[in-house]
This record gives structure tokens, sequence and C-alpha cells, in this order.
């Protein structure tokens, strides 16, 4: 069986090529995007812990419309959380949009952001790579990585624009990110921090960073701190606001990975549809291969399981190819949400096992569940069928067909003026699987009308070419012509 099975795939390659063409694409499409999640997330998780690794306590303002947008904390709380006993050192956190200019008047390209430059190293994840950090308003300090790709150095003239206006400054240090050259997927520029909260025309600190002094513990510390506070103010230790910042990075990051993922479920919905009509062709090509199969013996499954072979080879072989172009997909959305203003963190492709699995077990899960139908009607051809010119078995109950047709239309656009519409339902939701079962009642309907349709469209056919001629006008015309010249040998 599985030597006919091979065979029966080399014989039917370019059908099952174009078919395993629709699988990889979506294999591509869902690998890739679980690809770039990965990669994303695990910069995101270095950045975390570079930024907060040497804080103890947080305070920070309540939260207003979401997590990131919180009240502003003024000047004189920094002098307050300094006070507290055990607490050696503090720093305000600000940041901003920025745009910077090199000096021969170019811009420069990329996302650039402003924060402000701490002074305490542990409060801070910015490491000083070449130069001394900046002091004043007309100095500043670049990342590593984004001045080398500036062709920019310590002593240059350049202008920056942030909420402030346009500011001439000088570049005083190169800095790196923890252990790397720069932030991932963003360029930034290091103010004073004298100065950051007016060059960024911010209206007070994002937040307050404090650090313990030795042999006092995060947890004691926040608790004094936190007595000192005004209404409105909370007090947590680094590793719960290191947690929250995961927390929210990875529900901005869930939120771009559904949004991806969805294109390619829905490329491998199309493809469930050419894989069904690619191995029902297949089948009832293969009527009387597979009535000489059973009447040489093999059995319904056995016949079943040849075609299913072929289902599983062919998503293999189609997700593998999927789970390789899913690098160049993830490289390409990357590339895509870059030259949209949304650049994600990113140190290089990650690969994980579980993207490897999930990859493979959706595109040989597709493959295989929509082979199965057809696979079934070949296990159904009778041992007889070899001695006659028969078709395919046709598919019995057409009255059930209709309805369930019917009732997929009908169910699908309630999804979606659910989705539309009403209050308390997932929007979204709804409008995805609205269309997914609109989409399966129309292939039903339009399968059930292509007959009569078809019908309509000849007969028109029909009535628009001329009448043929009568049987008596066709003998006169016969008798009428001249007798034909005798051939000469």
């Amino acid at each position: 069986m599985l030597r006919a099975t091979l065979r029966n795939l080399s014989a039917a390659r370019l059908r099952l090529a174009l078919t395993a063409l629709a699988v990889v694409l979506g294999v591509a499409f869902v690998a890739g995007t679980f690809i770039l999640s990965d990669t994303t997330g695990r910069a995101m998780d270095g950045e975390i812990a570079a930024a907060g690794g040497g804080t103890d306590v947080v305070v920070r303002g309540a939260a207003t419309v979401s997590a990131d947008a919180r009240e502003p904390l003024p000047d004189a709380l920094l002098a307050t959380v300094l006070d507290v006993p055990g607490v050696s050192a503090v720093a305000g956190r600000a940041t901003g949009a920025a745009e910077l200019v090199d000096p021969a008047g170019g811009t420069v390209s990329g996302s650039w952001s402003a924060e402000a430059w701490a002074a305490d190293p542990d409060l801070r994840p910015w490491r000083l790579r070449a130069g001394r950090a900046p002091a004043t308003a007309g100095e500043i300090a670049l990342d590593a990585a984004a001045a080398r790709r500036a062709g920019l150095g310590v002593g240059d003239r350049v202008q920056v624009h942030l909420d402030s206006g346009a500011h001439r400054v000088t570049v005083t240090g190169l800095a790196g990110h923890g252990t790397a050259e720069g932030a991932s997927g963003r360029s930034v520029i290091l103010l004073a921090a004298g100065a950051a909260r007016t060059l960024l025309h911010a209206p007070g600190w994002e937040s307050v960073a404090a650090d313990a002094a030795p042999g006092v513990d995060a947890e004691a510390l926040r608790g004094r701190v936190a007595a000192v506070l005004p209404p409105g103010v909370e007090a947590v230790t680094g590793a719960q606001a290191m947690a929250d910042a995961r927390r929210d990075a990875d529900a901005s990051l869930a939120l771009i990975r559904n949004s991806l993922l969805a294109f390619g479920l829905v490329s491998l919905f199309v493809a469930a549809f050419m894989i069904v009509n690619a191995f029902a062709i297949t089948v009832a090509q293969r009527v009387r291969q597979a009535a000489l199969m059973r009447a040489l013996g093999a059995s319904r499954g056995q016949v079943t399981r040849a075609v299913m072979t072929e289902a599983l080879l062919v998503g293999l072989v189609a997700s593998a190819l999927g789970i390789a172009a899913g690098l160049a997909v993830a490289r390409a959305l990357s590339a895509l949400l870059a030259s949209s203003g949304l650049a994600l963190p990113s140190d290089g492709l990650v690969l994980t096992v579980p993207t490897v699995l999930i990859a493979l077990g959706i595109g040989v899960g597709v493959t295989l569940a929509a082979a199965l139908r057809p696979a079934l009607r070949a296990g159904r051809v009778a041992p007889l069928a070899a001695l006659r010119d028969s078709a395919a078995p046709r598919d019995g109950h057409p009255l059930r067909r209709r309805v369930v047709a019917v009732a997929l239309t009908a169910a699908g656009t309630g999804l979606i003026a659910a989705g539309l519409l009403a209050d308390g339902v997932d929007p979204w939701l709804a409008l995805g699987l609205g269309a997914a079962v609109l989409f399966l009642g129309a292939a039903g309907l339009m399968r059930e009308a292509a007959g009569p349709l078809l019908r309509v469209l000849s007969g028109r056919s029909a009535a628009s070419a001329p009448p043929p001629a009568s049987a008596a006008a066709t003998r006169c015309a016969t008798r009428s012509a001249p007798p034909a010249p005798p051939r000469r040998s």
C-alpha cells in the first residue's frame, strides 16, 4: 500500500504541489507570527530586566486610563522619598518623542525617543561606552548602536527636536543598554537629569525609582516609602514593577500577535477548501484503481488510509517548508511594522520547539481534516465499479446538505450582525467566527446552486444558437447537391 501511495503522489504531483503551496503559505504566516512574538518577547524581557534590575522601590501615580497612563509626580516627591531611612539614591523617570538632525542637516532615520539620564548606576540601564554623561541642557548622550548607524561620535554637534522645540546640543558620550550596544527596536537620546523635564516639556515625573542602602530589605523599604506618600501615589517593589511591565508588554504584544495570527488562520481556512477539492478530484479520477484494490482484497479501511497517508505526507512536507518560510515572514513583518512606525524590539530571530510543534500540528491537522471526507468516499467505492464506467460514489442526503448550508448561512449572518450591533459581545470574535461560518454556508449554497445555474446558462446558449435544419430540408439539400466527381486511381 505504501508503494502504491507513493506512486499516486508522483502521478498527481502538480495538483498536490499547488495544494501544498496553500498550506506552506498559511503555515509560514502562523509560524512567522509566533517567531516574531517569541523574538520580541525575549528582547522585551531582557530590556525590562536591564531597566529594573537594580531598582528596589518604584513610586508611581494612580493609573488613569491604563497602567501606562499615570498621574505625573512633582519634583518635591524626589526629596520626600530620598529622606526616607534606608534610601540611598532616587531618580525620576521621564521620556518623550524625539528627532535627531545630523551635523550636515539631514534627519537621522529611526524610531527615536528621549529619556532622562539617572546619576545612580543602579537606577539606570545605561552604561557609558565612551565619553561622559550629559550634565547640562546643551549636552546629550546617544546609545552606541544608534550613533554607529548614524555615523556620530563624541564631540559632534547635532540638533534634536523635542516637545519643547529644537535644540543645538553636543554629544558628550555613547552608552549601551545593559550588556547590549543599544535598545532594541528604538534609538535613544539621553538627557541630563536636571534638564530632562524642561526639555521634554513634561508636567512631572512618570515614576521615581529608589535604591536601598546596603542591608535594607526591598519589601521593608517599600513600606517605609509608602507611609510618607500622599494620596493617589503608590510604592511597589522593583520586582513587582518589573512583573507589571512584563504583563503590560505581553498584553501589547498579544494584540499584535493575535491580529497577525488571524491572517494566517484565514489563509489556512482557505487552504482547507483547496485541499478538499484537490483530493476530491484525485479520488474521482481513481475510482477504478480503488475498485481494483477492493477486488484484490483491500479493505475499505486500507483504501481510506492510503488516501490519508498521501494527505499526511503532503501536510508534513508543506508544514516543514512553511516553518522555514516563517523565518522570512518574521523578518518581513518586523520590517513592515518598523516602516509604519511600530518598531518592535528584536535581537535575532528566536525559533522555539513549541513554535515548531504548533506549526506542524496546524499544518498537518488542517491537511488531514480536509482530506478526510474524500478519503472516506474512496473507501466506499464498490469492487464492481472496476467492471463498469462509473463515477465516484455520490453523496447522499442532498436535502440535509441544503438545510445545513442554509442554517450555516443564517448563523454566520447573525454572528456578524451581533458583532456589529450587539452590546456585551466581543466584536472581533463575533465577526471572525461569523465570517468563517458564513463562508462555509455560502460554499454549501453555491454547490447546490451550481447545477441549476449551469442548466439555465446552457439553456440560454442553446436558445441563442441558430435552429437546426429540418429533416426534409436536409433531404432536399442532399438530393439537389451535385454528385461528387469520381476519384482517379
